[in-house]
Parts: structure tokens; sequence; C-alpha cells
């Protein structure tokens, strides 16, 4: 290929990929025949349909009360803070309740309350169903329930 062809070769293939991937325009087809279509569904076959989330009512010993949540990373750390979002899926299944005290227990020990007693802690998950890619619809709802209570002054632990 010449130093011209590629010139306007290479720019006029990469717009029909990119036109290509944006559905029920013509370059589909044509990238269809000719082998280099790309489907969006290799990427996301089954888009998340609720958005999940956790956390904790905790009760101190002296009635005051706090809300724990799992620590969130901003964008630049977002790959090193991606086990808590494995934790909190994990944690608020409701096939995973050998995980709910232990859960509780750490929060209560490692929730930084300094020197401050916890009494209770009490699991809470919400959720928001989410709309489909490209559907529109009323605003999202959230709910929320309490799901496990660990009452650590009765002694139980």
């Amino acid at each position: 290929m010449s130093g011209s062809a590629a010139r306007v070769g290479v720019p006029v293939v990469l717009a029909a990929i990119v036109l290509g991937s944006v559905p029920g325009l013509a370059p589909n087809r044509l990238l269809d025949t000719m082998g280099v279509s790309q489907s969006w569904g290799v990427f996301a076959p089954r888009p998340a349909s609720q958005r999940i989330a956790l956390s904790a009512e905790v009760t101190f010993v002296d009635g005051g009360h706090a809300t724990w949540t799992p620590p969130r990373a901003g964008p630049a750390a977002a790959a090193l803070g991606y086990h808590w979002q494995m934790w909190t899926s994990a944690v608020v299944a409701d096939s995973a309740s050998s995980l709910w005290a232990p859960a509780a227990r750490w929060i209560a020990a490692n929730g930084g309350w300094g020197s401050r007693r916890v009494a209770r802690v009490t699991l809470r998950r919400s959720w928001t169903d989410l709309a489909g890619p490209g559907t529109r619809g009323p605003p999202a709802i959230t709910n929320e329930f309490d799901f496990y209570t660990l009452d650590l002054a009765r002694g139980r632990r």
C-alpha cells in the first residue's frame, strides 16, 4: 500500500469500524460480510439488572448510632478497591447466611469506632432495579431491608 493510499484507506477503515458498532447503520452489513464486525454482547452478554449495596447500622453501648459502609475507592484506585465490591456481593446474598455473623463481627471490631464499644450491628441490604441498556422508564426506586442483627450486648459473639 502506497503512502497516499494508506493515508486515505486507514481513516476510511477506522470510520467504518466505528460506525459499524452503532446498531442499525449500513456499515454493519458490510463489516459482517467482510468478517470484521464486533458485537458488543461479547463485553456485556448479561448486563447488571440491579445495583446492590451493603451498610450496617451500628449501635453503641452508650446508646449512640453510626452507619458503616464498605470503603469506596476513587477512579484512580478502583482496581485496588474491587475486592470490597466482591465481598459486598457475597455478604448480601440470601445463600450466604454463613457470612453474616462474621461480617457483623468484623464491622464491630474494625469499623473505626475508636474506644466506643459496639452493642449491636444490623446488616442492611439495599438495591435498585436498573433499566436495560437503551431503555427509558420512570426513575429507579431504591429498596432496602435489614437482613441480619448481631446483638453483642447479650454476650452473643
